[in-house]
């Protein structure tokens, strides 16, 4: 279970699972993403997910380093 919910405003959607978890700050690259995705550290609306183009919509969340974020459409 995740200890902390952060919203991460995304001005597009959807939006491709690796691509949101570089919003979040805590991966500098794609790459490091992937290999965090593909070791099946990442649970999207609390189901394992490996695939880095896995598509994101306004609502989902995404669970990692116990930490869940919430994917929200800015509208931008």
């Amino acid at each position: 279970m995740a200890d902390e919910r952060i919203l991460i405003d995304v001005p597009a959607l959807p939006i491709p699972l690796g691509a949101f978890l570089k919003l979040t700050g805590l991966f500098e690259t794609g790459g490091a993403a992937k290999i965090f995705i593909q070791q099946g550290r990442v649970a999207v609306n609390g189901v394992v997910e490996t695939h880095r183009r896995h598509s994101l919509s306004d609502g989902d969340t995404v669970v990692f380093a116990e930490k869940a974020f919430i994917v929200r459409n800015s509208g931008g």
